[in-house]
């Protein structure tokens, strides 16, 4: 194998490890943060001069973000725009 060769396959190996930027703080990222707000709901009340938790809910809201990891900047709200975002590979 000539070293032409070889250069040219470490090339294309890198070439297909470059990652995505962030488009607000520049950082090359290859994940994204999923962002969900979760709400914790219960009663709170005083037995006896004590107080009391108890009908624990959670309930998750539709607000999704999926952001940069670094900055936490808001890449997308759909999950299949950020598969996406991270199959493109940046120049």
């Amino acid at each position: 194998m000539s070293r032409s060769t070889c250069g040219d396959g470490l090339s294309k190996i890198y070439e297909s490890n470059k990652m995505n930027k962030c488009p607000k703080c520049g950082k090359e990222i290859n994940k994204l943060i999923n962002i969900q707000e979760v709400y914790v709901l219960f009663d709170f009340k005083l037995e006896k001069k004590e107080v009391v938790y108890c009908n624990r809910k959670e309930d998750i809201s539709d607000s999704i973000a999926y952001c940069c990891p670094e900055c936490r900047y808001e890449i997308t709200g759909m999950e299949e725009d950020a598969v996406e975002f991270l199959k493109e590979k940046k120049q």
